[in-house]
């Protein structure tokens, strides 16, 4: 089982994800009569199933370009141990 990792969402905030569950999320919307598309990058926490999270990125102009990102946020990211991890049991 892979470590979570702990990433920064589109609040600022220090989230702790699970690395298989990062997805990009395509949206599209109409702006001024003009449609938009937008692509974000998403992720569920490691300790509750059902909470999604936006996470922090850059102007995203194509899920290649979101995927190419998610390879930078998880070689930048920070390994959440697990507790008692590098310890031996007695």
């Amino acid at each position: 089982m892979s470590h979570s990792v702990v990433l920064t969402d589109i609040f600022g905030d220090r989230v702790s994800v699970l690395p298989s569950s990062l997805y990009v999320r395509c949206s599209r919307f109409t702006c001024s009569g003009e449609v938009l598309i937008g692509y974000d990058i998403h992720a569920r926490k490691d300790n509750v199933y059902s909470d999604d999270v936006t996470l922090k990125t850059p102007l995203l102009h194509s899920a290649e370009e979101a995927l190419d990102y998610i390879d930078v946020l998880l070689s930048n990211a920070s390994v959440q141990q697990e507790p008692g991890g590098d310890s031996s049991a007695g």
